[in-house]
């Protein structure tokens, strides 16, 4: 269930009815942070699954969700 900030974006926009010409893609090193990065930074959820005994919902009902809730 990983996704980058730019896809989860874009998935945004689909389900808000947003323009997705507003989401731009850019590299973490063109931001000119002063501290350093990871290419990624995906939330591990492996453990906390495993341990609470429960699947976490896709990124897409999430999304779907709380568009609908709005």
């Amino acid at each position: 269930n990983n996704i980058s900030r730019y896809d989860f974006g874009l998935k945004v926009c689909k389900y808000f009815d947003l323009n997705k010409k507003n989401i731009i893609p850019i590299k973490s090193s063109e931001l000119k942070q002063q501290a350093n990065r990871p290419e990624n930074s995906f939330l591990e959820c492996t453990k906390l699954v495993d341990t609470i005994n429960y699947e976490l919902m896709s990124n897409d009902f999430c999304i779907y969700s709380a568009s609908i809730n709005q």
